[in-house]
């Protein structure tokens, strides 16, 4: 496969893929984004007084919402819960997700080489953490990050996604969110 019909064909399989299992991964969420946003804020707010574990659901939660809707917000709130997820010492799974929200505030931020890297670091820990789902969409999204100025690492990385993804197709999400948002 190659030349820009394979990256097409290629990162088309990951995508389809992925966006099979965005039940599975994510969930379905209210249809009321901004009344979760505002009551995620508010959590946030008191939890930061004794951040611990559910202080970085909050904040990754509240940015994939600031993310999804181009809020100025998301940029903070996806590098705090970065930071926050660090220092807590958080399992390689959450951290992978938080690597993965953080990669995909920078992209949609027009930042693709920084969040090409946020995704590389997101799979390599979703591997180590043994879960096919996260690694299948971290490459998911570093195909889209890099396709256009890389299309041979898109193909590579949006094959390495489809192969993941199939992985973990029949796995259970981890939870954390993906990023995606449903506004339904």
């Amino acid at each position: 496969m190659t030349g820009l019909p394979g990256v097409r064909g290629a990162y088309g399989r990951a995508m389809a893929t992925h966006t099979a299992q965005m039940p599975v991964i994510a969930g379905p969420l209210p249809g009321r984004p901004t009344g979760r946003a505002q009551a995620l804020a508010a959590a946030v707010a008191v939890l930061r007084d004794d951040p611990d574990t559910d202080t970085v659901r909050a904040l990754v939660e509240l940015a994939s919402l600031e993310v999804s809707a181009g809020s100025p917000a998301a940029d903070a709130s996806s590098a705090e819960a970065l930071v926050l997820g660090q220092n807590l010492v958080v399992d390689e799974a959450t951290l992978a997700g938080l690597f993965e929200t953080r990669g995909l505030q920078l992209n949609f931020a027009g930042l693709s080489p920084q969040a090409a890297a946020y995704y590389r670091e997101s799979a390599r820990l979703a591997e180590r953490a043994g879960d096919p789902v996260r690694l299948g969409r971290s490459l998911y999204n570093l195909s889209d990050a890099v396709t256009g100025t890389d299309p041979a690492a898109g193909a590579e990385a949006a094959r390495a996604a489809e192969r993941h993804s199939q992985d973990g197709a029949g796995a259970v999400g981890t939870g954390w969110p993906s990023g995606e948002v449903d506004d339904g």
